[in-house]
């Protein structure tokens, strides 16, 4: 063991302390650097973890928006529908209540003012309805 502390005696000895604060300042050193590298990457995720957040609550506000729109056109779309209902099922007891009470002999032709009524009845009704599918009725010759 003195062998070993008379070689440090010396320059020998300020060389090897010097080499050893080295060593020592370098790992110092490399630690308090990887230590700031993983604090600026912690920092980056959360930003990004912030944003992907933000973005997601963003999302789900306007879901939640559409959802609320989607919900009142259903209960308007339920309130019209039931009024059609009805109207529709006065004016089929109606029609069925006249061709009972009243039927067209079989040889009657409509005439011209009929036939122009009962196309406008019909045009309103595809109008009302949304689509085209019943064709016009044109007069009789």
């Amino acid at each position: 063991m003195f062998k070993m502390l008379n070689l440090l005696s010396g320059w020998q000895g300020y060389a090897a302390a010097a080499v050893l604060a080295a060593i020592l300042a370098s790992g110092t050193t490399f630690y308090f650097t990887s230590l700031s590298y993983r604090l600026t990457i912690s920092k980056m995720e959360t930003e990004k973890a912030t944003e992907t957040a933000q973005a997601a609550n963003k999302a789900l506000e306007d879901f939640t928006a559409n959802a609320e729109k989607i919900a009142g056109a259903a209960d308007t779309f339920l309130a019209v529908k039931s009024t059609l209902d009805n109207r529709f099922a006065s004016i089929n007891r109606n029609l069925s209540n006249a061709i009972q009470n009243s039927p067209l002999p079989a040889d009657c032709k409509p005439d011209h003012d009929r036939v122009q009524s009962l196309s406008a009845a019909i045009a309103a009704a595809n109008s009302a309805s949304g689509s085209g599918a019943v064709p016009a009725v044109s007069p009789a010759k």
